[in-house]
């Protein structure tokens, strides 16, 4: 109770103290209320599929990236398979996953825009090293030992 006591006297005007789970659920509130339902472009990465049906990956550009995830009940009426690279546009709720405190993406449908610009130019390069025998297997060489 002294603890209390000092603690409002020393600091009168310093605002309350507020548990975590209450700080993600105000979070996760007011993003999902500034950001209604909106489109968001970018190149799928880093594509999860749970034995729940859900598909979790990333969704990127040159910029940055954001964690999504598509709902088992999404996933099955989307008509076709997400992978790796390709260039899509996601209609998303944007959210805050609050047990963890991550911001992400709920996926609520998607359509797509053709492979992404940054899996093209990994492709392009690949295909550039592949042409100097780069991954040949008689330019290997045996890692040194430790």
């Amino acid at each position: 109770m002294a603890e209390t006591v000092l603690r409002s006297n020393a600091f009168p005007t310093s605002p309350p103290v507020i548990p975590v789970a209450m700080l993600n659920r105000l979070a996760r509130e007011r993003l999902e209320a500034a950001f209604p339902l909106c489109w968001v472009a970018g190149e799928v990465s880093n594509i999860s599929r749970a034995a729940s049906g859900h598909v979790y990956f990333s969704l990127k550009d040159a910029a940055a990236q954001v964690r999504c995830v598509m709902f088992r009940s999404r996933a099955q009426v989307l008509g076709w398979q997400l992978e790796n690279g390709q260039q899509i546009e996601a209609r998303v709720l944007v959210t805050l996953y609050e047990a963890r405190g991550d911001f992400q993406l709920n996926v609520e449908a998607a359509r797509r825009g053709g492979v992404g610009n940054l899996y093209e130019q990994f492709l392009r390069r690949k295909e550039k090293l592949e042409a100097e025998g780069l991954f040949a297997s008689a330019g290997k060489r045996a890692l040194p030992a430790f």
